[in-house]
């Protein structure tokens, strides 16, 4: 069952004096931003008045049939992230749903024309820096039960460089079943320019929020174990690094590199484990803090030095997905027709736990999915992208 919406993607802009925002209805998603470097950066004074844009997407993102299997800018869900085996229970039945991740799991609502990431949203500019997106999902949409009501709501400030965006869904009025919902604004940022030559290598992050963070198995799916990152300092972005060793060091802890032979991936920006003969890098959730629409916890800090950029990603949610684009190869055909290779982007996907759904185990469950009931709490998601210059 498919959702009654538009079919053709319509573009918004907002703006302000430090940063402008392209908009796209399908998905709901970020397709530009536009982010002068420093003033004190050779890059400004090579290039005056000029802004980068720090958001990767497809060539072809205007067109109705744009395949975006990355999920470049879009807002993900029903639910974000892996649904182990695609299956779970909930109003005493058992739903199943697309295994679109390797035939083993249900990856960002199903994906393609499933996912919330494909479908056309109704679009509302209200203002040079406001603009609404609202979506009606189908009970059985992508094989989630419940008919659900979603807003999306995009604003940046009167004067600074925030953007944020205020994720609400509610049951239809009528509706009887609940349903899981956990959505995820999944744009991947480069601030050296989507079409960076070294990619995200010459970033740095920092999560100083994160203490925590939970361990997967060699399919993605969280173990259920929230592990302290005191004994494991390659997890650990509690103190600022770049990225580029961060990266190398994952290859040797991990993925069965020696030194030498990581230091060769990431400069050849192909990066193959020996322990799965998949592509390595991040891709963990991390603890930040409590669920709680009242309290924003910073998710992380993503700069480049060499362009003087900074920004900063705070939230409601209690984790964030920190993903290295690891699975990125040159296939994909991006804006001004830059192939896109390996670790040329980084994602902060604020969220609820992977495969969360009514988890009660522990402190995991901490984390657990939200689910969505009828006359119930509504589900609200915020974040926040402070741009700035360091």
């Amino acid at each position: 069952m498919t959702t009654t919406m538009p079919t053709t993607p319509t573009l918004y802009t907002i703006h302000n004096n430090h940063i402008t925002v392209e908009l796209c209805t399908t998905g709901a998603s970020i397709t530009r931003i536009l982010f002068p470097p420093s003033n004190t950066s050779k890059i400004a004074d090579d290039r005056p008045n000029y802004s980068d844009d720090v958001v990767l997407h497809c060539a072809d993102y205007l067109s109705a049939s744009c395949k975006n299997e990355a999920y470049f800018g879009a807002v993900v869900g029903r639910v974000a992230n892996r649904i182990k085996g695609g299956t779970f229970e909930l109003n005493g039945c058992s739903y199943s749903l697309m295994k679109n991740d390797g035939g083993l799991n249900c990856l960002h609502g199903g994906g393609g024309d499933r996912g919330f990431s494909h479908c056309q949203f109704q679009g509302k500019q209200v203002d040079d820096r406001c603009v609404v997106f609202t979506l009606t999902s189908k009970d059985g949409h992508a094989g989630f039960p419940g008919c659900v009501c979603i807003e999306v709501i995009y604003r940046i400030g009167e004067d600074d460089g925030i953007l944020s965006c205020d994720m609400k869904g509610t049951c239809a009025n009528g509706e009887v079943l609940m349903t899981p919902l956990n959505l995820a604004q999944h744009s991947y940022f480069n601030l050296a320019g989507h079409d960076s030559a070294d990619g995200i290598l010459s970033h740095s992050l920092y999560m100083p929020m994160s203490s925590f963070y939970t361990p997967i198995d060699a399919n993605g799916i969280p173990t259920r174990e929230v592990r302290a990152l005191d004994d494991e300092k390659t997890m650990d972005f509690r103190t600022k690094r770049m990225l580029k060793e961060a990266i190398e060091s994952y290859g040797v802890s991990y993925e069965g590199l020696d030194a030498a032979e990581a230091g060769e991936c990431v400069a050849m920006r192909k990066g193959i484990s020996k322990m799965t003969s998949k592509p390595f890098g991040f891709d963990h959730n991390y603890v930040i803090g409590e669920d709680n629409e009242e309290t924003y916890h910073i998710a992380g800090v993503l700069e480049h030095s060499p362009s003087g950029r900074r920004m900063t990603v705070k939230t409601n949610m209690p984790g964030v997905q920190i993903y290295t684009s690891n699975y990125l190869d040159g296939s994909i055909l991006g804006k001004e027709n830059v192939k896109y290779q390996q670790w040329q982007g980084m994602c902060l996907e604020t969220q609820y736990y992977p495969d969360s759904i009514c988890a009660d185990d522990g402190t995991f469950s901490d984390g657990a999915c939200f689910i969505l009931k009828p006359s119930g709490t509504p589900y609200i998601h915020s974040v926040s992208y402070t741009f700035e210059h360091i």
